[in-house]
């Protein structure tokens, strides 16, 4: 058979025409057919194989950055939790109880549902005691709110526990970083039901110290029908995995909450191990292949520790390369098939063997050569089968030169240009429209992207600003307001603005401040009544007010052109702590998009906090320079003290002589001592003497309730330590100390004071500081009155 198969192919051997041609082209074209087939199939494959485990990896990273999006969003609301709380302690204002529930129970009722879905299911505040108002417990108190049962729970705690949110609220103080917890199930001192979440701590930090942490539970089985919802194919299965190797969600709810497995692939575990210990969070994502089974995992950064969990898809290779696997061996088959008709048609081509084969060659080897432009078409007037496979040639060529032209157009960003497929198999037309639509979509995509990273940016930058602007004017609300007012103005293009702020006067109303229009200040003296037009709706209603439909004569734009009605109308409420101090109109000739409407309401809270202090430091400066007049009338009363002193030493030489006129006095001195100590025991109010070591000298009968004692004597050289409990003394000590510091009484100040039996009275009281001969403060008196 070989001899016979050589003698075939042999030039010798062959006696016409017609036999070379049919020998060299049944060679050519098998051969041709052979390496083209062989070359397809492998093509195919590895293009299949990977496209395959692109598709995959790409789809482990988009529900990697899914899940890392909820925890990033559940560390926004506890780092908000955290800002929330500083800027209370960065007021000066102290930390209560109701202030600190108001929070939580306004972020468990705003925040934790979307759409009818628990985004968070439990909030919580640990904080030192020491910074709490009123508090004498040492160690520190956790508040905790959930979002089934709104409202706060308190719980005063020694140290941390071994509880799951216990152990990383501690974690995050400890380190000073946000943190995640790993997934447990959870339970609520409230009755709230138990759930199984991640908890999210951040630390929070006054004057350089960590004082407490705000933490938020991440309800996992919400990730776990997210994760569920994955498209996987029949077979494979979605799942993420913390870093202690914990299924936090599977699609197969069997697995959901359980250990990785003891019989996982070890080159899973492998691979997860180098994913949760290694410290450079880009390597991006992992493909692991085992002889059953692919892995597609991609890390979950989860926190500043960097904590990481991992997202994974497990494919079996059966399903991942059955495509390829098809497409290979159509491959095959269609060579095969094609090896056989090029043998039947070298038979018949074999009759032509002139030009139009050569051409045919030249043409063919042009489009193999991809040079589609310089390919000429050929003749077409034979009806054999030569003429048709030159009317195929040229319909090749001009399916190849529109590819070419559409692959061009594309090229150039024109995504209307249109291909006409040749049929409904067109695998070339196909390709090169989906190709079409994912880069038109990719297009649309980054516009969207780049759309959005402006007006992000935008809204950045102007934060930026306005706090700078905010920091840098504190002295004078005029001032402040129109810097506030005329750069909002400008950044936000628009053509003019009002600034309102509540005056300080018991009957309230609304003052503009400032006024800016056309890049120049406006001198406008307005007030504006609590509910009257738009702005005192705006300031009752604490909502904003956004018109396209102006009231007429509302409010006019002036320009050197003339008096135009705005277009639009903006009004929002400057509130802080639920307080509206203010109203912030904006009008303009062109509507406000969404995106500066949502920057303007942003901004209004600094603003409005700014405000608030700018209104403090005001009044504490009137108030300084009132107590600097009383100073100086003091100095001057010292001063004439001081001579009469003088008048009285001159005099004391004349009452040297007049012994007898000593002997009267003495006798007055007496009768007044005795007078005093008459006073003492029949007078109502609780009269007290101190020296300055705090110690009581003197008291009246009646303050033997007060000190809550049966004789006077058992007062007498004792301090309020030893007589109130520790925090009414510490009050009371704090308090003469001011005066006898001072030297400045307490008048008529009224107050309250708790007996030890729990009775509660209302009090007025007066304190002046005792000084000796030589101006030197030598001890106290208080009088207590109960009113």
């Amino acid at each position: 058979m070989f001899e016979s198969i050589k003698g075939f192919f042999s030039i010798k051997n062959q006696k016409s025409l017609q036999g070379k041609i049919f020998r060299d082209a049944t060679f050519t074209f098998g051969a041709v057919l052979a390496v083209t087939g062989a070359f397809f199939a492998y093509t195919n494959w590895t293009t299949s194989k990977e496209n395959a485990e692109k598709y995959y990896t790409q789809q482990a990273q988009v529900n990697a950055t899914g899940a890392k999006m909820r925890i990033y969003r559940t560390i926004g609301t506890a780092r908000t939790l955290t800002i929330a709380l500083d800027n209370i302690l960065q007021s000066g204002s102290s930390l209560r109880d109701s202030s600190i529930s108001r929070l939580l129970t306004s972020v468990t009722q705003r925040l934790t549902k979307y759409n009818d879905i628990t985004l968070y299911h439990a909030a919580y505040f640990s904080i030192d005691s020491k910074y709490l108002q009123g508090d004498g417990s040492e160690g520190h108190v956790l508040y905790i709110s959930t979002a089934d049962r709104p409202g706060v729970t308190r719980q005063v705690k020694q140290g941390f526990d071994q509880s799951g949110v216990d152990k990383c609220l501690q974690h995050a103080e400890s380190i000073d970083k946000t943190v995640i917890s790993e997934p447990y199930t959870s339970s609520y001192p409230n009755g709230s039901p138990a759930a199984y979440v991640a908890t999210i701590a951040a630390p929070i930090e006054f004057n350089g110290k960590v004082v407490g942490a705000a933490a938020v539970d991440m309800p996992l089985d919400q990730m776990q029908r997210i994760t569920k919802k994955t498209a996987v194919p029949e077979g494979a299965s979605a799942y993420l995995i913390s870093h202690d190797q914990q299924m936090v969600t599977n699609t197969n709810d069997e697995l959901y909450g359980k250990p990785l497995a003891a019989d996982t692939d070890p080159k899973l575990k492998e691979t997860l191990q180098t994913i949760f210990t290694e410290k450079d969070k880009s390597l991006g994502s992992y493909y692991v292949e085992t002889d059953d089974v692919s892995h597609f995992v991609a890390p979950v950064n989860a926190d500043q520790d960097y904590t990481t969990w991992a997202m994974g898809l497990t494919i079996p290779n059966s399903v991942l390369y059955k495509k390829a696997l098809t497409d290979t061996i159509l491959a095959i088959i269609v060579s095969i098939i094609g090896l056989v008709i090029c043998s039947f048609m070298s038979s018949n081509m074999a009759k032509r063997i002139t030009n139009p084969i050569n051409k045919m060659n030249d043409s063919i080897t042009k489009l193999g050569l991809g040079d589609v432009r310089n390919t000429k078409k050929l003749d077409t007037s034979d009806q054999t089968e030569i003429g048709q496979i030159n009317r195929s040639v040229n319909n090749l060529i001009d399916s190849l030169g529109e590819a070419v032209h559409f692959a061009n157009e594309i090229g150039k960003g024109n995504f209307d240009e249109d291909l006409k497929l040749q049929s409904e198999n067109d695998n070339i037309g196909l390709a090169l429209l989906e190709m079409k639509e994912s880069l038109r979509q990719s297009k649309s995509q980054e516009h969207q992207r780049q759309e959005e990273e402006m007006r992000n940016n935008w809204a950045n930058e102007g934060v930026a600003k306005f706090a700078e602007i905010l920091r840098s004017n504190h002295a004078d609300i005029g001032e402040l307001s129109h810097q506030i007012i005329s750069n909002l103005v400008k950044y936000l293009g628009i053509n003019q603005g009002g600034l309102f702020v509540q005056n300080d006067n018991e009957t309230q109303y609304l003052d503009m401040t400032a006024c800016f229009a056309y890049n120049r200040r406006k001198l406008m003296d307005r007030r504006i009544e609590v509910g009257e037009g738009l702005v005192g709706r705006c300031y009752v209603e604490a909502e904003p007010i956004y018109l396209l439909e102006i009231p007429d004569n509302y409010i006019t734009i002036t320009s050197g052109l003339g008096d135009t009605a705005p277009r639009c109308l903006l009004l929002v409420p400057l509130m802080v702590d639920k307080e509206v101090n203010g109203v912030i109109e904006l009008a303009s000739l062109q509507p406000l998009e969404e995106y500066k409407i949502s920057f303007v309401q942003k901004v209004a809270e600094s603003i409005a906090s700014t405000l608030k202090a700018a209104r403090v430091n005001e009044r504490t400066a009137k108030l300084l320079e009132q107590t600097k007049l009383q100073a100086e009338e003091m100095a001057a009363a010292e001063e004439e003290m001081r001579q009469n002193l003088e008048e009285l030493q001159s005099t004391q030489e004349e009452m040297a002589r007049v012994q007898e006129d000593q002997k009267l006095a003495m006798d007055k001195i007496n009768t007044d001592n005795q007078m005093f100590e008459a006073l003492l025991r029949s007078t109502s109010e609780y009269v007290n003497f101190k020296d300055n070591h705090g110690r009581y000298l003197r008291i009246s009968e009646s303050s033997k309730r007060l000190f809550e004692i049966d004789r006077i004597e058992d007062a007498v050289g004792k301090t309020a330590t030893d007589l109130f409990s520790t925090d009414v003394a510490t009050i009371i000590d704090q308090e003469d100390n001011d005066v006898m510091a001072s030297q400045r009484p307490i008048i008529k100040q009224r107050g309250q004071f708790k007996f030890k039996d729990g009775v509660v009275v209302n009090i007025e009281k007066d304190k002046y500081p005792v000084k000796n001969a030589s101006g030197e403060v030598v001890g106290l008196v208080s009088i207590y009155k109960e009113v």
